[in-house]
């Protein structure tokens, strides 16, 4: 009988273990090298595995709601520019019996309220919703009910974050909250990951339960915005003509306006696309550097041990054994990085998050999971193993002799030029992403730098709720805004103060179109214009030069004579043959108690940007605030010193003449400008960081390479 050696699991261990041994200690032979490629590999690890779990849990992960496909978004548009017109909440119904590609419809809308019965009042962002609404979304509540629709019962829903007002470990269910003069109970907090019509939303309520929103006598005045869930096998094509056609029927002599569907999914984070992809690509580029760095370092440590291989191999080593011990090695290195590159993925994405905010949906809840710690140890592993195992791949060809033969610059010369076209490689990669840093720097500086109409130096401004929403004007606080500015300017180093309802560069709450028609010059043209209601002192703190004639006095404010100062450009365009100061313009222009009146123009002020940096400025039309006075107004302050020194002397101010009102975030304009670019400058740091943290990658190898020649 013949007996046939076996190998047994043991001696499969041991061989596996002393191959470890071998390669830790090979490893260890060369230190330098070694902790040089873990750095480098854990550098794009992380930032690889950051990106895939923010690219995972904001664009490709399911929303929260049942089958998420089919929850679409419709609106009336206006044709021209695509803005959103919303629609009454009286006409939903009629979209609800004419729409024949949803299943079920539901409307809502947004506000600031400002909550009591939480602590210290506070102004929080609201969503208005139909009695539908948590039934087309479909999604489970992540404690206690959803409201059951009953009309008349104030019940509310609030997100995780706002249930923390009323204590860690406290239930908010049943819990009460006041809004104006209306008491709503919560029944449900919302789940993580719902945070639709917007992240900013902290509270659900049901319309019935909101006062109408009235706009200077108009009720009736909040626009809806409609979401519903399609009808199976109905594609979004197929809504959006359906959408066209109910849009033809309401709305049959306006002739400017279209039907519009949006996939929920798009509408959720389309917007956020930029800031993801422009992340990706740097964090991409970053692991490309990393990778040619890495392998720069582990194809001149194996090219150094081509004496090594040519000796194991003379003694009777296999070229199989050289590739397996090489692999080895690269195993070890590889789960090094992975482990160091995860942690530092942590680190990028906790940074990332505090720093975006609200500006990238779901962000808060973007984890490193399993799908993407697989994902990032592959990319790690493979890479590795190729640049450590390719160089051994040559040996036990029959060159052994020649290695001895030629000496080491001989053999080191091939893989010298691998070794500088690797970091020929990467130093170009390190550039382009310099540049591409460089550029969206210029891009940000420019639009920091934007002429806004106002003068931001020493300037302080507050964002006031005058009212609890229900009313877009806030007459009955007339008393309070005059005692305000009277303290406020009382206070020392203060040289001006003003309130107003638009706020540059980007707040612009009321604006209305109107058509100039000059038949002798053959002039027909509709132009947009913002209407802009201040008080006295509201260019002066606001730096706003006046071009010709005078800003609003006191006096006017108590004659109540219909006054107005305008933009210079726009007074060009309405009266372009005679000048039009101190007459009465024939432009009707609305009024809190209701109705319209023809001011007289008493001054002419310079151009102000109240769309955006990236936005023209529009002409303006200034009305004295008593006589339009808005619920939300801001507060503008003219320092002599450091305006944020002012600060607190303000926020004592507000709280002694109104204790229940929230007192508000107090800032420079230099800082509301900063945050007008906030989306782009998020972009130049993210980009920026990582274009840095290559150029040192590749400069490390560059170094690396140099010191490897001379030696």
């Amino acid at each position: 009988m013949t007996l046939i050696p076996s190998i047994g699991s043991g001696t499969v261990r041991t061989s596996m273990v002393v191959a470890f041994l071998s390669a830790w200690r090979a490893l260890r032979a060369a230190p330098w090298t070694t902790g040089a490629a873990i750095v480098t590999l854990a550098l794009g690890a992380g930032a690889s595995t950051a990106v895939f779990a923010i690219a995972n849990g904001v664009l490709l992960r399911p929303l929260v709601y049942a089958s998420p496909d089919r929850l679409v978004l419709i609106s009336a548009v206006r044709r021209v520019d695509g803005t959103d017109l919303g629609t009454p909440l009286d006409r939903v119904p009629e979209w609800r019996s004419r729409l024949r590609a949803v299943q079920d419809l539901a409307a809502y809308s947004t506000g600031e309220f400002t909550i009591r019965g939480v602590g210290d009042p506070v102004i929080a962002q609201a969503a208005i919703v139909s009695r539908e609404f948590f039934r087309v979304m479909g999604s489970p509540a992540r404690q206690g009910r959803w409201p059951g629709g009953t009309v008349g019962v104030p019940e509310a829903v609030v997100s995780h974050a706002f249930a923390t007002r009323w204590g860690s470990g406290v239930s908010p269910i049943g819990k009460q909250m006041t809004i104006g003069s209306t008491v709503f109970t919560v029944t449900a907090v919302a789940g993580g990951g719902f945070a639709f019509p917007s992240e900013r939303a902290e509270v659900w309520l049901p319309v019935d339960a909101v006062p109408d929103l009235q706009v200077f006598g108009r009720p009736n005045a909040r626009p809806y915005r409609l979401v519903a869930r399609l009808v199976d096998g109905v594609s979004v094509e197929q809504a959006r003509a359906d959408v066209t056609r109910v849009v033809g029927e309401l709305f049959p002599s306006a002739n400017a306006m279209d039907g519009s569907v949006r996939e929920l999914r798009e509408a959720v984070v389309g917007a956020s696309r930029p800031i993801v992809f422009a992340f990706a690509a740097a964090a991409t580029l970053l692991f490309l550097v990393a990778c040619a760095n890495a392998a720069t370092l582990l194809v001149g440590r194996a090219v150094a041990r081509q004496r090594e291989f040519a000796v194991r191999l003379a003694l009777g080593a296999g070229r199989g054994q050289l590739i397996r011990a090489a692999f080895v090695e690269s195993l070890l290195l590889a789960a090094a990085a992975t482990i160091a590159g995860i942690g530092l993925a942590q680190l990028i994405l906790a940074t990332f998050r505090d720093a975006i905010g609200t500006q990238v949906p779901r962000i808060a809840s973007v984890t490193i999971d399993l799908p993407v710690l697989l994902a990032a140890a592959g990319a790690a592993v493979i890479v590795t193993i190729i640049c450590g195992t390719a160089p051994t791949i040559g040996a036990g060809r029959g060159r052994e002799l020649g290695v001895f033969r030629q000496g080491a610059s001989t053999t080191h010369r091939s893989g010298r030029r691998v070794r500088d076209a690797l970091v020929v490689i990467q130093i170009a990669m390190a550039v382009v992403l310099l540049v591409g840093a460089g550029l969206l720097g210029r891009t940000v500086w420019t639009l920091f730098s934007t002429d806004i109409g106002a003068d931001r130096d020493r300037a302080l401004v507050a964002r006031l709720s005058l009212t609890e929403t229900t009313r877009f004007d806030a007459s009955s606080r007339g008393d309070f805004v005059r005692r305000l500015l009277a303290d406020v300017r009382s206070l020392p180093g203060v040289e001006a103060a003003g309130l107003g309802s638009n706020l540059p560069p980007r707040v612009n709450q009321l604006e209305f179109s109107v058509r100039i028609l000059n038949e002798e010059r053959g002039q027909d043209e509709t132009v947009g214009l913002s209407l802009v209601s201040v008080t006295p002192g509201y260019f002066e703190a606001l730096g706003v030069p006046m071009l010709r004639g005078r800003e609003f006095a006191e006096a006017d404010e108590i004659s109540g004579q219909p006054v107005a100062v305008m933009t210079a450009r726009f007074a060009r365009q309405l009266s372009p043959q005679s000048d039009p100061l101190d007459t009465v313009l024939n432009l009707a222009l609305p009024r809190a108690s209701g109705g319209r009146v023809k001011p007289r123009l008493v001054g002419m002020a310079r151009d102000v940007r109240f769309r955006g940096l990236e936005s023209p400025a529009l002409g303006a039309v200034y009305v004295p605030w008593s006589q339009l006075p808005t619920g939300v107004s801001y507060l503008v302050v003219r320092s002599a010193g450091d305006p944020a020194a002012l600060a607190p002397a303000i926020a004592r101010v507000i709280r002694t003449l109104d204790p229940t009102m929230p007192v508000p975030q107090i800032r420079t304009l230099t800082e509301e400008v900063a945050e007008a670019v906030e989306v782009r400058t998020l972009r130049l740091a993210l980009v920026g960081g990582l274009a840095i943290l290559a150029f040192v990658v590749a400069a490390g190898g560059l170094c690396g390479a140099l010191v490897r020649d001379v030696v």
